[in-house]
């Protein structure tokens, strides 16, 4: 009886093993096209301004952007920005394009099809730092992001939340 029961603890427990590393396995590696709306609370005016020029962006710069594979809008509450990035299994976590610019620092662990993320990034007078989690399902991703940044002393929160679309395979 001791031996059954033993037996089926085992092949439970290993069952929940590979159900686990099979989840893992469920975000996809390849080229990922996200859009991710960001929510400022403690805006500057200077934020505030720049949110505002955005709205009116001239459409040689719009197509620019969208030529690099960005396209930005901006509602006066907040920022909405679509790119596309290769993402891996030993990368999941998006990144933005000044992250190294930032000296940006991220640490990530995957369960299941969720990894969850702490990052950190400083330049100058300019530092943030926060976390996140990002939600992987077939062909499609979710998250969201909240990061306290400090800047000339002035600091402010920002949420970003995160809708993905896998677009294929790396090139």
């Amino acid at each position: 009886m001791n031996k059954c029961i033993l037996a089926i603890v085992v092949v439970l427990f290993l069952g929940g093993i590979q159900s686990s590393v099979a989840k893992a396995q469920g975000m996809k590696e390849g080229k990922w096209s996200m859009t991710v709306e960001s929510k400022m609370e403690g805006m500057t005016p200077e934020y505030t301004q720049a949110m505002k020029q955005m709205e009116n962006m001239p459409p040689e710069v719009k197509a620019m952007m969208q030529k690099n594979g960005v396209s930005m809008s901006a509602n006066g509450q907040g920022v909405a920005m679509t790119y596309t990035q290769c993402l891996t299994k030993q990368n999941p976590v998006p990144k933005g394009k000044d992250s190294a610019k930032y000296n940006c620092q991220e640490t990530h662990e995957m369960n299941g099809d969720t990894v969850s993320f702490h990052m950190s990034c400083h330049n100058g007078d300019m530092s943030m730092e926060g976390e996140g989690h990002m939600t992987y399902s077939g062909d499609t991703m979710e998250g969201e992001t909240k990061m306290k940044r400090i800047s000339n002393g002035k600091e402010a929160t920002i949420t970003m939340h995160t809708n993905g679309q896998y677009l294929g395979a790396c090139s």
